[in-house]
């Protein structure tokens, strides 16, 4: 059991795990159960009724027992397995009943409430609209559950594949026959054989259908030895010694031979038998057969079928097995990738597993993204030959949920970029319905065009992550190259702050300015302050410095996160501007009690602005006398706080850059700075200056 907890774990490191990487907790398990597992109408009637169920709960209404325990049920198993960090389609089953249950409910209810409300009107149209609804459901989700049988009256996609692949992809050998005056072709059981005197060949096989035998192709044959320019005789016929002699010359370079046979008729069915001597020739001689590239972690095909055994008799794997494409790129692994490509005849994606799993774990195989992009580009000389994917149909409209994607009277294009989020998970395709793509080397092929595509792949930041750890930080707490020209493009230091001006430079006429702005900004923020903090004996007036530095800051950072507005001071500016509306339209609607406070507070206010001042002269006094942000026991932060808030206030979005990690963006408390930022912002005062101003503020604040 900890072992089945660790593999569901955001640390898990095996590739089933990866696809899990970044996904959205409750939002994609129910895209997955509304869209695939109960059909659209189905899944949004179920969670129509579960809520609509809530909320006569929470009203009290007096039909709220019998909702009570579908309604728990649902909902906690749902927050439970939708928060954890496998979420597979499959671990919901147990609340399809109960949703469904409460959505059939929420039908027939509007339905009754539709005929209730016509009979005292003597109209029929609620009824129709009703009825129309729960027709549309119905009818919707029969659909639905009709077009997946499609996907059990059809071979699984894997087996359409690999019955492709044995009519088109060569074996070692190939016959050529006659059938009702067409010439075709049929691979025959040959991996691999080396030809020397005096030792034939002999190829036994069923005859595909009726029809005259007439010749048979080698399709990988070479020089054993590695020479060039080798003349060779092989004599091919049939057991009786019947047979014809074919010259050739051979190189190092595998190359298809046609040896011309007797004419013999051949029923269907009929076992015959073809011997290939070499009968002249110094050089030895070996035939192959197509090399594939499967991956690993994926079934291999193609697979046994008809009684022919893929690996066994026809094909060979590219270093005799499954790559292993999931391990962490490196610069080993490109060199791996390479020969494997030079080896490879064609390069087999039996699903979607790897393709669409690697990519979201970008710092760990930046190399694959950019292999399989340039895949299915065609930039590596391979040509998609075969494609099958699993559509279902209503109609004219095909639906794919390995792509997330509809299209009207076509099939959705799938393959080269991963889908986004509305593609349903993995599982739930790979097993019975997957995609499956074959690439065939062409002339276009070169190793040197190959490593170019690949050298251009910076390796020297790939990281190993777990799918956890990628969830946190895609992007290795580094900014993309266009938040760092975006954070460059706010402006130098000297552009956002005034280095030469008056309060810059004279400390004592900054913070009397500083001061009157922060009173200001509390005057202006306790209309709402009053309002919110009605309960308090003094309606919060000694919070309102705190609220409306709080609220201007917010705006700020909000606007600055969207990427709305940009972190200045002129959005700084713009939110005290609205907060001062705001609180222009509350203090409009209780002028009288506001008035009427302050006539009987007055002595309170003059008290609080006297004794907030003190604070913040006696914490001036203090920085003076002892500027060292410093405790001999305790330590301090002075050099790190100060870059920081420096970092953070030339920010032009949010999260800010890191001024001591080089092209990343901030992984600490920062919300802080952002508050403290708010008057150096408005105000233009340098840093240095302003982060002092900040220390007896807040102890000023504190104190209130």
């Amino acid at each position: 059991m900890e072992e089945i907890q660790r593999l569901q774990s955001p640390d898990a490191s095996f590739p089933p795990a990866t696809q899990w990487t970044n996904r959205t907790p409750i939002l994609f398990p129910w895209t997955n159960m509304v869209l695939y597992g109960m059909g659209l109408l189905a899944g949004l009637a179920a969670w129509f009724g579960f809520f609509w169920a809530l909320g006569r709960i929470f009203q009290g209404k007096p039909d709220w027992v019998s909702h009570a325990i579908p309604a728990a049920w649902s909902g906690m198993y749902f927050l439970f397995m939708g928060t954890r960090w496998v979420k597979s389609i499959r671990y919901f089953l147990p609340i399809y009943p109960t949703l469904l249950l409460l959505g059939a409910w929420a039908l027939f209810a509007l339905w009754d409430r539709a005929r209730a409300r016509d009979k005292a009107g003597r109209q029929k149209f609620r009824q129709i609209l009703a009825g129309g609804l729960i027709t549309a459901v119905v009818l919707f989700t029969f659909a639905w559950a009709w077009t997946f049988l499609d996907t059990y009256k059809n071979p699984v996609t894997r087996v359409a594949a690999s019955a492709w692949m044995y009519e088109n992809i060569p074996s070692g050998a190939t016959l050529i026959y006659e059938a009702d005056g067409v010439e075709k072709e049929y691979n025959l059981p040959l991996k691999e054989y080396g030809f020397v005197s005096g030792s034939p060949l002999t190829l036994g096989f069923p005859m595909p259908e009726d029809g005259v035998i007439t010749a048979v192709r080698l399709n990988y044959l070479q020089t054993a030895d590695g020479s060039d320019n080798q003349p060779v005789t092989f004599a091919a016929g049939y057991t009786d010694g019947n047979n014809v002699a074919t010259a050739v010359t051979l190189n190092n370079q595998r190359e298809a031979v046609t040896l011309d046979v007797p004419d013999q008729a051949a029923a269907k069915d009929s076992f015959q038998q073809i011997l290939i001597e070499l009968t002249e020739g110094n050089a030895p001689v070996l035939a192959g057969t197509s090399l594939l590239m499967n991956e690993h972690w994926d079934d291999l095909i193609p697979v046994s079928l008809d009684g022919r055994s893929a690996f066994g008799s026809y094909y060979t794997e590219v270093q005799n097995s499954q790559r292993p494409v999931t391990n962490p790129d490196s610069p080993e692994k490109r060199q791996e990738l390479a020969d494997w490509l030079d080896e490879a005849d064609y390069v087999v994606l039996s699903s979607q597993r790897a393709l669409w799993s690697l990519p979201r774990i970008p710092l760990t195989y930046p190399l694959m993204i950019r292999y399989y992009e340039a895949l299915f580009s065609g930039e590596l000389g391979f040509d998609l030959v075969y494609q099958n994917q699993k559509d279902y149909r209503i109609g004219p409209l095909r639906i794919s949920d390995v792509g997330g994607k509809v299209r009207w009277g076509a099939q959705p294009e799938v393959g080269w970029p991963p889908p986004g989020d509305l593609a349903v998970e993995e599982a739930f395709s790979v097993y019975d319905h997957p995609p499956v793509w074959i690439f065939a080397k062409t002339d276009a092929y070169s190793r040197e065009n190959t490593l170019n595509i690949l050298d251009d792949v910076d390796l020297s930041q790939t990281a190993f992550m777990t799918p956890g750890e990628a969830t946190r930080a895609p992007n290795g707490l580094m900014m993309p190259a266009a938040t760092a020209a975006l954070q460059q493009a706010g402006g130098t230091f000297r552009d956002l702050f005034n280095v030469n001006g008056v309060l810059s430079n004279n400390w004592m006429l900054a913070a009397v300015v500083w001061w009157l702005a922060l009173t200001l900004l509390g005057w202006l923020a306790f209309p709402l302050a009053f309002v919110i903090f009605r309960g308090l004996p003094d309606k919060g007036y000694a919070l309102s410095r705190m609220l409306a530095i709080f609220l201007v800051a917010y705006f700020v950072w909000l606007s600055g996160s969207l990427r709305v507005l940009p972190n200045t001071a002129v959005t700084a500016g713009l939110g005290v501007l609205l907060l001062g509306i705001t609180s222009i339209i509350i203090a409009a609607k209780n002028r009288e009690d506001l008035a009427n406070w302050r006539q009987a507070h007055t002595r309170y206010m003059l008290f609080v602005e006297l004794f907030a001042l003190g604070l913040f002269i006696l914490a001036i006094l203090i920085r003076l006398g002892n500027p060292d942000v410093w405790d001999v026991i305790w330590g301090g932060e002075k050099p790190m706080d100060l870059t920081y808030f420096t970092a953070v206030l030339k920010s032009t979005v949010f999260p800010p850059y890191d001024p001591w990690f080089a092209g990343g963006y901030l992984n600490y408390y920062y919300y802080g700075f952002v508050l403290a930022g708010v008057l150096p912002k408005l105000l233009g005062i340098v840093p240095a200056l302003a982060y002092n101003l900040n220390l007896a503020t807040f102890y000023a604040l504190t104190g209130l």
